[in-house]
């Protein structure tokens, strides 16, 4: 998946551009918080690291970016239904974040093709991102091309399954 593209389809602001979604923007999005509690020492995959709990203010984040990416947050907030994420991060010595853990709940369109009305549906996610091998030289190749799909396919596919597990109508 681009996530560039994905999420300039979401909120009208590319991936890269949003602070509070790459690990040096989280850590920089929690530095404008009002409370960070300290959770304890823990290790993660081997590394000694500070758990923290704070806050994430999607408002703050905002603030540093060009129109955009202003716009993309207030979307992600109308979404969220809140500008507040709740965010645990374990940073090791080097001041490194070895892991990041998020829950939100989003609503969502939700298309219902029996009666070609749009309702909003609620959405749990749970995100745990753990970063590791720092310094490891990487040598990454994209896929086959008959093993991807553009964004729009995808969403033809899903929208094909939801219409094959619509029951009939009875009559």
């Amino acid at each position: 998946m681009d996530l560039d593209t994905f999420y300039e389809d979401q909120v009208g602001a590319s991936y890269s551009e949003l602070e509070a979604t790459n690990p040096t923007g989280q850590l920089e999005a929690l530095k404008d918080v009002g409370s960070v509690k300290k959770i304890g020492e823990e290790k993660v995959r081997g590394a000694d690291t500070t758990h923290y709990r704070a806050v994430t203010d999607l408002k703050e984040a905002a603030k540093d970016g060009g129109p955009d990416v202003r716009k993309a947050y207030e979307k992600m907030i109308e979404q969220l239904g809140t500008s507040k994420l709740p965010t645990e991060v374990w940073i090791d010595e080097e001041g490194r974040a070895r892991r990041f853990q998020m829950d939100t709940t989003t609503k969502v369109p939700s298309p219902d093709p029996a009666t070609d009305e749009t309702t909003e549906m609620e959405v749990q996610t749970s995100m745990t991102q753990e970063m590791f091998d720092f310094g490891t030289p990487i040598n990454v190749s994209p896929p086959p091309q008959d093993k991807t799909m553009t964004q729009d396919e995808l969403e033809q596919r899903i929208s094909e399954m939801q219409e094959s597990t619509v029951p009939a109508p009875t009559t």
